[in-house]
């Protein structure tokens, strides 16, 4: 069995440390970079929910104008006034319109939370806004139009 100096012990263990402390440094690196693409990630979802939202409502004034009457999603498609796309999630949202004889009300719904923060609904009105629950806006922004 080799003996080890006191002083060359030292080293080795200060080398180790120096080791485990720079594998923590990377795994905090990649945690944070992760977590950022995360976000990122959801910002870019929320704002295709928003803008097609903006192009649903659109497709909804276009029915009206043409054919007297606000439409459902199929009303919709159907007219070839919006793409098929919308019966099916985009960028992770769904998309619903409740029609009414003198208004609609056409809502984005997150398929999960880690899609994105927020929900969102348009009216006939055509100003976009964050959801009227509480926890699907941002904090105090529920119901208001988004910026």
């Amino acid at each position: 069995m080799k003996v080890v100096s006191g002083e060359l012990a030292n080293g080795l263990v200060h080398a180790a440390d120096m080791r485990v402390a720079g594998v923590v440094v990377l795994i905090v690196a990649v945690s944070v970079g992760v977590l950022a693409f995360h976000r990122s990630r959801q910002s870019a979802n929320e704002a295709a929910a928003v803008g097609n939202l903006k192009t649903l409502a659109k497709a909804e004034f276009v029915l009206l104008n043409e054919d007297g009457f606000y439409g459902t999603i199929d009303d919709l498609v159907h007219s070839r006034f919006l793409d098929a796309q919308f019966k099916s999630p985009i960028s992770g949202y769904n998309f619903a319109v409740i029609p009414s004889q003198f208004n609609f009300l056409a809502t984005a719904s997150r398929t999960s939370a880690f899609i994105g923060r927020y929900e969102y609904f348009i009216t006939g009105d055509g100003v976009v806004r964050y959801s009227k629950n509480s926890e699907l806006a941002p904090p105090g922004r529920a119901g208001l139009p988004v910026e």
